[in-house]
């Protein structure tokens, strides 16, 4: 846990194993999986571009990658990804591509949900949208997602501990300053396989691969709190782009994954004016706590 107040960090700590049974401490520097946090850090990589003049958040997806368009996906837009109301189908089947390459044809491939408007329902998605962003970001700077990301968000913001993707070589270099992510529903509990560097790190996933430092996480939400400004005085984004990520896009939408009322942002829940979570009236008291 990292804490910051008033641009002075008050408290920085972590608490249990970074392995069980390893004996080894977390740390407040062991580098965490960061799983859906990383959507607020391509956010910003999205916001970057989106101030080169080079994308908009109303871009249509296929304009930047034709092959998108294919059965019927040409109205959706970045910020209907972003804002998880884009209609993609449930996508559990892409993510376990064998490379990226194949994530990313497997998705423009894809059929939507019949009937499904873009932008007017929502249902949150953990890695298809994200991927079609990262390509987004790919096609429109010419860089890879990785250097642009580590060029415009992390190097500027001076979050050393970021990393994207965190493959065998590199929990190898990180040692046991590298936490695991552990399934809990055995006892004792394990590793759980499927987040360990041989699986979760063979390709970059945008919206959920990044490791990193709880200090460094709460470096990027420093700089959306002084407007886009690092705490060093660099300008990040501008302060136009900080509000249209952070601002609700939709208000009083159901999720139709979680079953709640969730009001977001691009890339961000947003707090603009109130409770982010709404239950429904009668829901089951279980899933209201």
């Amino acid at each position: 846990m990292c804490v910051e107040l008033g641009g002075e960090i008050v408290a920085d700590l972590a608490v249990g194993k970074a392995l069980i049974g390893s004996g080894t401490p977390l740390a407040h520097d062991s580098v965490m999986p960061l799983f859906s946090s990383a959507k607020p850090i391509t956010s910003v990589a999205i916001g970057a571009l989106v101030d080169s003049g080079r994308l908009n958040f109303d871009d249509p997806v296929a304009t930047h990658v034709p092959e998108f368009a294919t059965h019927g996906k040409s109205n959706i837009q970045v910020r209907h990804l972003m804002n998880h109301t884009s209609g993609l189908a449930d996508d559990a089947l892409f993510d376990g591509g064998s490379s990226r390459a194949e994530v990313i044809a497997g998705i423009c491939d894809s059929v939507p949900v019949p009937g499904w408007v873009p932008g007017d329902r929502a249902a949150y998605l953990p890695t298809a949208g994200w991927h079609m962003l990262g390509e987004v970001v790919e096609r429109v700077s010419g860089s890879s997602f990785r250097s642009f990301v580590q060029s415009f968000v992390l190097d500027p913001l001076r979050m050393g501990d970021t990393y994207p993707v965190v493959g065998p070589d590199l929990a190898e270099r990180l040692g046991p300053r590298l936490a695991v992510m552990h399934n809990t529903r055995r006892q004792p509990m394990t590793p759980d396989p499927q987040y360990l560097p041989d699986q979760l790190g063979r390709f970059v996933r945008p919206g959920s691969s990044f490791h990193g430092l709880a200090h460094d996480v709460v470096k990027l939400y420093s700089m959306l709190l002084r407007n886009g400004v690092s705490a060093e005085g660099e300008r990040i984004l501008s302060g136009e782009t900080v509000r249209m990520l952070t601002t609700r896009q939709h208000d009083g939408l159901l999720d139709e994954t979680f079953g709640v009322v969730m009001d977001r942002g691009l890339g961000f829940l947003s707090t603009a004016s109130g409770t982010v979570l709404r239950f429904p009236t009668g829901m089951d008291e279980r899933y209201r706590t």
